[in-house]
């Protein structure tokens, strides 16, 4: 999985073959119109989306987007999976946002949670029937 601050359809071009899945995050993207280019020039399952928040709310540089617009995105191209990375907790080991992640779970794509995921975290993820998840301080830290 490679995350190369994809902005538009020719940012994946140049990566293609680069790696098996190529994420597309709300962070760096550069128009909903490129997302749907995005989307289309490629198929479904070398893409995986990264919706980034801050404090709850969706971070991208380049355009105005909240989660009703993200599920829309997500609604319309179907990804086979969806990063949900809270970069306000990353490295704090202070758990998820459970109202963030109840907003995506009932979607029919594969979640992936990261940004203060611990051992713990996992086990409640895993309830909820999330099993992928973006982990780094807590195995540094030795906690897993």
């Amino acid at each position: 999985m490679l995350d190369a601050g994809i902005t538009n359809h020719q940012d994946i071009e140049a990566v293609v073959g680069s790696a098996e899945k190529i994420i597309v995050a709300t962070e760096t993207l550069e128009s909903m119109e490129e997302i749907g280019q995005i989307f289309s020039l490629n198929p479904k399952n070398s893409l995986v989306l990264s919706v980034d928040l801050v404090g709850g709310e969706v971070l991208s540089k380049n355009m105005k987007l909240n989660s009703e617009d993200v599920m829309g995105i997500i609604e319309k191209h179907n990804p086979a999976e969806v990063i949900i990375l809270d970069v306000s907790r990353v490295g704090t080991n202070s758990g998820f946002d459970e109202a963030v992640v109840d907003r995506f779970k009932h979607t029919e794509t594969q979640l992936i949670v990261g940004g203060g995921v611990t051992k713990a975290t996992i086990k409640e993820l895993e309830k909820i029937g999330v099993n992928k998840f973006l982990v780094g301080t807590a195995i540094h830290n030795g906690d897993l």
